[in-house]
């Protein structure tokens, strides 16, 4: 089975799974695919994104001349939003031609899911950061800033093991409230996308 099919299979398999359409609104998707793809800053990648944000199918042929760029460029980038199953095609014949074109839409229910997804996973790493702030003390060294935990100080009899100097108590009250922050600003996001699934 090609690559295409594979990736075309598993598509349709978390599809049917979450089934329903998604109303991700055009700023979301601009901000959060690229960083899915670890390509944030690829202008190739934010062009096709916002030439494919109205639905329509495009050609890549078309999405290159809109981008201003070869057209092979495109198509790999094309290539790897399929591989990650963000973008899906549809096989043309030209008329009075000879050659098929390939005209692509992103896939908006894989994209739902897979900003999900990651949202969820980010939280989950905050949550067990934020748990092993309130359920620590810290002390720190005042000269090269390195951290520790009570426990670690008082193996050290409080003197910093690179340095020397006396460990100082930190207070990590701002380090909680910013992983709070961003825990509830993260929660409202998930709770938005999904909501808009529902509505959609």
């Amino acid at each position: 089975m090609s690559s295409k099919r594979k990736a075309k299979k598993a598509s349709s398999e978390r599809s049917a799974e979450k089934g329903g359409q998604v109303g991700l609104d055009a700023k979301t998707i601009e901000e959060l695919v690229p960083i899915l793809l670890h390509s944030r800053g690829n202008p190739v990648i934010s062009g096709i994104i916002k030439n494919l944000e109205s639905g329509e199918a495009v050609s890549d042929d078309d999405l290159a001349a809109l981008i201003g760029v070869k057209v092979n460029t495109v198509r790999t980038e094309l290539n790897e939003l399929y591989a990650n199953g963000m973008v899906t095609f549809e096989k043309r014949k030209i008329p009075n031609q000879k050659w098929y074109a390939y005209f692509w839409k992103l896939d908006m229910n894989n994209i739902n899911y897979l900003i999900q997804q990651r949202i969820k996973k980010v939280i989950e790493i905050l949550n067990k950061r934020l748990q092993y702030e309130t359920s620590h003390s810290f002390f720190y060294c005042p000269k090269d800033g390195k951290r520790y935990t009570f426990e670690e100080a008082l193996e050290y009899g409080f003197r910093c093991t690179d340095c020397g100097t006396q460990l100082q108590a930190q207070d990590n009250k701002e380090i909680v409230e910013r992983l709070r922050s961003e825990i509830s600003r993260l929660t409202q996001l998930l709770e938005s996308i999904s909501g808009q699934r529902k509505e959609s």
